[in-house]
């Protein structure tokens, strides 16, 4: 199967209340897409039935744009990075990184690290609380406020802009009747309250720029830019950090079982944070990796028509 890459850019215009991890904006996108196009929604949902699916998403990944539109990516840090790491102290001073640039990851790859590796810092990432009015919407109500979190990206250069960025590997026989969707379906807002104005960007679609990732010819392992989950036949000499995620469900939940659901919540789920890596078992990179359909296994919504894919974008690493 063919894929081709893209690459979203997304400027924050208000705050984001909403992690930009790989399956939520799966969601988001096939929520548009069943508002947009029913036909072609059904012939991509059969992709993950099919395990030979039309897009994968990485996570939302901080960068820093500069003048001339060029971007530095912040990419997520391996899992393996602080193993790599002899002296005690350096351990923590890296343990409390999330992302690494790309001249940084270089070096990681090359095993060229010692105990004065300084690993650059190009984005800052702010969280605030904001308290808001509850309206009462009957007489029989008290108005109360309620906490909103939200994050906002940051850097230090005042000639770049901090925006986030998103590739996406979309299948070659789909690209033409989706890519016209990549652009539309998050720039409508994304995530929690964007009906009151959060998760607002300024979005751009790009092909992607390969020299945005190391090079590397002979890989013998992969980076993932996504959070997911490993499918039962992937790899699993590697090295990778889990969280639960409590997910819920999106604006489409009805059009999958024919009626609207008043539990909108998914089952906990374990996945791995982006950065995990994993040894190549047959010595050739997958265009992805992960599960086509973790609602098959693993009982995320009842409904039968539901599905939840887990599935990784990747790049080539090394692992020592």
């Amino acid at each position: 199967m063919t894929y081709r890459d893209y690459h979203l850019v997304l400027e924050q215009t208000s705050g984001l209340c909403t992690p930009l991890q790989s399956d939520t904006i799966w969601g988001h996108f096939t929520s548009y897409l069943s508002q947009k196009d029913s036909a072609l929604l059904e012939q991509f949902i059969q992709t993950y039935r099919d395990k030979q699916p039309a897009l994968i998403f990485s996570d939302g990944l901080p960068s820093v744009q500069n003048k001339k539109g060029n971007i530095d990516v912040c990419l997520p840090k391996p899992a393996d990075l602080t193993i790599r790491m002899d002296n005690f102290k350096e351990q923590k001073k890296i343990k409390r990184l999330m992302w690494l640039t790309k001249d940084d990851l270089d070096l990681v790859i090359a095993d060229n690290i010692d105990e004065d590796f300084s690993p650059e810092e190009l984005i800052e990432v702010v969280s605030h609380t904001d308290l808001h009015n509850q309206v009462s919407r009957t007489a029989e109500e008290q108005t109360q406020l309620f906490a909103l979190d939200e994050v906002w990206i940051k850097t230090e250069d005042k000639t770049s802009t901090a925006v986030w960025s998103i590739f996406v590997r979309v299948r070659a026989d789909f690209e033409v009747r989706l890519s016209p969707y990549l652009k539309e379906f998050i720039s409508i807002g994304y995530g929690k309250k964007k009906n009151i104005g959060k998760g607002q960007f300024k979005v751009e679609i790009r092909i992607l720029d390969a020299s945005l990732f190391p090079k590397i010819n002979n890989a013998s392992a992969f980076l993932s830019l996504s959070s997911f989950v490993p499918d039962e036949n992937d790899p699993t000499d590697g090295c990778w950090q889990t969280f639960t995620k409590y997910g819920k469900t999106g604006e489409a939940i009805s059009v999958l079982d024919g009626h609207i659901t008043d539990n909108p919540f998914k089952s906990p789920i374990v996945m791995l944070k982006a950065g995990a890596v994993f040894k190549i078992n047959d010595g050739k990179l997958h265009d992805y990796y992960g599960r086509c359909d973790l609602n098959e296994k693993q009982a995320v919504r009842k409904e039968k028509d539901y599905i939840h894919p887990m599935l990784a974008f990747v790049i080539p690493y090394i692992l020592k």
